[in-house]
């Protein structure tokens, strides 16, 4: 581990709020990060930060939403008391599903489903997550 940064923000970015690798700086300009994405696309979270030139709204791990990952997300971020975020990303993959079904990955832009649909792994978010009522 260097500790360097890669120079990317992706979805997995956020992933250290679930492992639940509490920094108050780190976790600070995560959240700030997250504000910023979150003022570029209408569904959260997408897997490459949107100002990066390489992003692609439904090319696989380039700007799509991924259900499963939201979840790691949604629930680091709600445990680690950052309430508003969590919910905002639970909101967001419920959003999605009720839109457009239950695909593979989500357009982060317009929530247009993508790669497979009446895809198992994303049935099994809405069921232990997404679908709940609050």
């Amino acid at each position: 581990m260097t500790g360097r940064h890669s120079g990317f923000v992706t979805s997995a970015s956020f992933l250290s709020f679930y492992a639940g690798l509490a920094d108050p700086g780190k976790d600070a300009a995560m959240l700030a990060h997250f504000e910023r994405i979150a003022a570029r696309v209408r569904y959260m979270v997408p897997s490459l930060d949107p100002d990066d030139p390489g992003f692609q709204m439904i090319r696989y791990w380039r700007g799509p939403v991924w259900a499963v990952v939201n979840w790691m997300i949604g629930v680091g971020l709600l445990e680690q008391g950052h309430t508003v975020h969590g919910e905002r990303v639970r909101g967001d993959t419920r959003a999605m599903m009720d839109q457009t079904g239950f695909f593979e990955a989500y357009s982060p832009i317009d929530g247009s489903g993508s790669g497979g649909d009446d895809f198992s792994w994303t049935a099994a978010i809405w069921l232990a997550w997404a679908g709940a009522e609050k």
